[in-house]
């Protein structure tokens, strides 16, 4: 496919999104926060097998690059035990929000896709149709829209996640 052609693809698809950027927005905003949880586990982690197993007397976690060095006296190992609960149910609401939009996302765009394909399959000329069986053109329809459905909802959902979560970790390690 030319530059030309995926250009005009994309644009075409850019309209069916269009009317649902908030949703998009929000979306993003879920998978962000989902990167975040994500990527702090290995330091709340850390914390607590330092605290609760008594690895150290009082346990550091240092930032690299920033020199920020984080001290927890043992006596708040449940404390640390409650944060790395509260984080992972604050990420599974995350990702369960992030997957719900990302399927309405979806299935709007899908609908609008399919309204607009019939009316457009409906109008043509009775001539098309004796070139197209109708048997043919449902198969067509129904597996090029699915195809769609497909990448929309759950490509892009898995897309967004794996790269927030990409992006927060590296953050951590390099920041």
């Amino acid at each position: 496919m030319n530059h030309e052609k995926t250009e005009a693809v994309f644009g075409r698809f850019r309209g069916y999104v269009r009317p649902y950027v908030w949703t998009l927005s929000l979306t993003l905003g879920l998978v962000v926060f989902v990167g975040i949880f994500e990527a702090s586990y290995p330091l709340l982690i850390g914390l607590v097998f330092d605290t609760m197993l008594g690895g150290s007397e009082v346990p550091i976690a240092e930032v690299p690059f920033l020199d920020i060095e984080l001290s927890v006296p043992a006596a708040y190992g449940f404390w640390l035990l409650v944060l790395l609960v509260t984080v992972t149910a604050l990420k599974a609401v995350a990702v369960y929000g992030s997957v719900a939009t990302t399927a309405y996302l979806g299935h709007s765009v899908v609908r609008n896709l399919r309204t607009d394909l019939y009316q457009s399959i409906v109008s043509q000329p009775l001539g098309f149709f004796s070139g197209y069986p109708t048997g043919e053109l449902m198969s067509r329809v129904s597996s090029d829209v699915d195809k769609v459905q497909f990448a929309v909802s759950e490509t892009l959902a898995d897309f967004l996640k794996q790269s927030a979560i990409l992006i927060a970790m590296l953050g951590i390690i390099l920041v």
